[in-house]
């Protein structure tokens, strides 16, 4: 070609069907075609530039075509790939603009006109068509926030389109966050000797036109206003520190609350206490990434429930910092109508709630937004938490499970081990690249999704009022639904029982209120019990001694020891507590696997090594369920003995079958922890099996009516 101001070569190369690797004075052009190809590849499998140059090079040199050095044709070839899909990036991104421009300016839809319309009905329309075509002349756009932003509705019509005046009750959009440490960067340093030990300098700043990453500076505010209204604890010692190094997602609260229910809240502070404790030892067992050794440590996502992603943030810490999550729902708030109220479900959706109620981070938003766990995550909470927290025992959350994120996961999994070694900048556009990728393919099985999805729930609603209609108890689904509002009730107030000195004053006045003294066979006997109720009472860490006032006192206490269905209620309460603890600990062991989408052959050996080692802790459980149905088999023999009522309660019996999963509607969470009732009457929802039956089914009864009403919007 003949190259000249007026002509230039990339301007040439692209009216031929190629594609310069430089702006000035290019040595490779590839074609418009094969870059397109690479570009589609690159989203369907890991990119691989390399992998893809060598084999173009030593194909052209079998056919006699050879290159001046080996890497020659990798560097240009790359140039020319990023560039390509910037460019394309940049002409979708103007084309948007366009369509953007013409949708605020169209105020009305035109119908076609009946032949037989009356005359004055004609005139009306044309008097709208005037007034419409003068708002194009000179449009108002509305507020941002009275309705959602052009990105959301780009990135999903489902959620953010339609008739926006439209009421539905609950929440108008169902979100979950999660984040994910294996999306990691290496922290490089600069190869040059004067430059030995010092970290490398950033690849060229590429950035895509439509990227969905928060901005550094965004992050930086939630930060600096997190620190502010909530300080970091101080960090003491060398252990301590190393062990602190960065927030992890369970260290959101202090402890140390007074054990009631704050204004504002679901459940006491020993309920949220016990759920951030479980979450933080299962975090001290799982290996992060650490901000010494990786410049990024992963990425933390935000997508509707239904699995499209919204809005990204990039992760430097060693931890899901707090100020991450609120980041990302921040930007989702200002980018939405100011009325719409949204439900974020998160594995620790119990914890951030009590983290704003207590430092009002979000007062701006905190009456608008509802929080849930999601349901992988749901087994470490406490049962009062998930009686409140858990989608399923909430109609508003329909059939959404808040895994979404983990889906997400699995369709970049192929990306780890090159984000490993990818530039900063470049590593967030292949992010991006992907996302927008993932949300081609979202819309286009979007019908199909939502057909199969209401369908789904229509079949399941059919089947849930069946088995309502079969069960002999009697009651309709709201009648169920207020056994499980008395059970919800129950269950979650802050109950005496909590403690190991509530345990004993509880057992004392099961005989008379009793006195205090300093007596040593008082003091001896309140040491004895101490140590039968230290396995059943394990989250306490303190306890209150217990001193008697006469000897009289003592005796009684004394006579405790002997009665038999006080002991058996406590063994049996021991042993619940034990196989929750083995189980929680099974799960906790197993996340790694579970979550370990791409193991390379040389974690195999420690994969096998994990399943190894759980299966070993099976015959465990096994043994404990046996003991614990055989002490439920000894109670069933005392009701009516000694003093026993005939219907005293009894929990269910356990069955091996499906009890690893830890599911919410499992017998195992099912525990009065030997409380008494008013009147002594056993309620339904804890005595009679057909009504806890009945109790599910309605509650997905009325997710299934929820999930038809959002959709039927749609």
């Amino acid at each position: 070609i003949t190259v000249c101001t007026c002509r230039p070569a990339p301007q040439q190369l692209v009216q031929m069907g190629y594609f310069p690797c430089s702006p000035v004075h290019p040595m490779l052009a590839v074609s418009l075609d094969m870059l397109e190809l690479v570009s589609t590849l690159f989203v369907l499998a890991a990119p691989n530039e390399r992998a893809w140059a060598t084999t173009i090079t030593k194909y052209l040199k079998n056919h006699g075509h050879e290159f001046a050095t080996g890497d020659a044709l990798r560097c240009r070839f790359s140039s020319a790939l990023s560039q390509y899909q910037v460019l394309m990036q940049l002409v979708d991104g103007e084309m948007g603009k366009i369509i953007d421009d013409a949708r605020e300016k169209t105020t009305m839809t035109f119908r076609a006109l009946d032949d037989e319309m009356p005359y004055a009905n004609v005139q009306m329309l044309a008097g709208r068509i005037q007034i419409a075509c003068d708002d194009i002349s000179h449009p108002s756009t509305p507020p941002p926030q009275e309705r959602p932003s052009t990105n959301l509705c780009d990135a999903c019509p489902l959620c953010f389109g339609g008739d926006l005046d439209i009421v539905i009750p609950g929440v108008h959009l169902i979100v979950c966050l999660n984040a994910n440490f294996q999306l990691k960067r290496n922290r490089d340093k600069d190869r040059r000797k004067e430059f030995v030990g010092l970290p490398g300098s950033l690849d060229p700043k590429v950035v895509s036109p439509r990227t969905i990453f928060l901005s550094e500076v965004q992050i930086q505010e939630w930060e600096e206003r997190v620190e502010v209204l909530r300080p970091s604890k101080p960090k003491m010692g060398h252990k301590q520190k190393a062990g602190e190094v960065e927030e992890t997602k369970g260290d959101l609260m202090g402890g140390g609350w007074p054990d009631k229910i704050e204004l504002g809240m679901n459940l006491p502070n020993v309920t949220y206490d016990a759920c951030r404790d479980s979450f933080v030892a299962a975090d001290g067992d799982r290996i992060k990434a650490l901000s010494t050794y990786f410049d990024s440590t992963g990425v933390m996502a935000l997508l509707c429930h239904h699995d499209h992603p919204l809005v990204l943030a990039n992760l430097k810490t060693a931890g899901e910092k707090q100020f991450y999550a609120l980041a990302l729902i921040s930007a989702l708030m200002e980018s939405i109508p100011n009325h719409w109220r949204v439900g974020v479900l998160y594995d620790i959706g119990c914890q951030m709630h009590r983290t704003l109620q207590k430092w009002d981070l979000m007062p701006e938003y905190l009456h608008r937004l509802k929080f849930a766990v999601s349901i992988f995550h749901a087994y470490g909470h406490q049962w009062a938490c998930q009686l409140w927290y858990h989608p399923q025992k909430a109609a508003m959350w329909g059939l959404s499970d808040g895994e979404g994120c983990e889906r997400f996961w699995s369709d970049l999994r192929k990306l780890i081990p090159g984000l490993h070694v990818t530039g900063h900048h470049r590593r967030l556009f292949i992010l991006d690249h992907q996302a927008e990728h993932i949300l081609e393919m979202k819309h286009e099985g979007m019908g199909r999704w939502l057909c199969d999805w209401v369908c789904r729930a229509d079949e399941q609603l059919g089947e849930a009022l069946m088995a309502v209609g079969k069960h002999p108890h009697g009651l309709d689904v709201e009648g169920l639904l207020v056994q499980f509002n008395e059970q919800r009730e129950f269950q979650t107030k802050s109950m005496m029982v909590q403690s190991q000195h509530a345990i004993l004053v509880h057992l004392l006045k099961e005989l008379g209120n009793l006195a205090v003294d300093d007596s040593v066979g008082g003091q001896a006997l309140c040491e004895e019990w101490k140590e039968r109720v230290k396995m059943a009472q394990d989250t306490i860490l303190k306890t209150k001694a217990l001193q008697l006032e006469d000897r009289a006192s003592a005796d009684c206490l004394a006579n405790l020891k002997k009665d038999k269905w006080i002991n058996l209620q406590l063994n049996i309460h021991v042993l619940h507590d034990q196989l929750i603890t083995k189980l929680h600990a099974r799960k906790f062991e197993l996340a790694n696997l579970e979550h370990a989408h791409a193991s390379r052959a040389m974690d195999q050996k420690t994969k096998s090594h994990v399943e190894k080692a759980v299966k070993q802790h099976a015959p465990g459980i096994e043994a404990t369920v046996h003991k614990y149905n055989a002490k439920r088999k000894e109670m069933l023999k005392e009701q009516g003995k000694n003093g026993v009522r005939r219907d005293a309660y009894v929990p269910p019996e356990l069955v091996m079958e499906g009890l690893f999963n830890l599911d919410i509607n499992q017998d195992i969470w099912e525990n009065a922890n030997m409380v008494d009732f008013e009147g002594g009457e056993i309620p339904l929802w804890l005595a009679n099996k057909e009504v806890r039956d009945g109790i599910r089914v309605a509650q997905e009864v009325k997710s299934c009516q929820k999930l038809s009403r959002r959709a039927s919007p749609m």
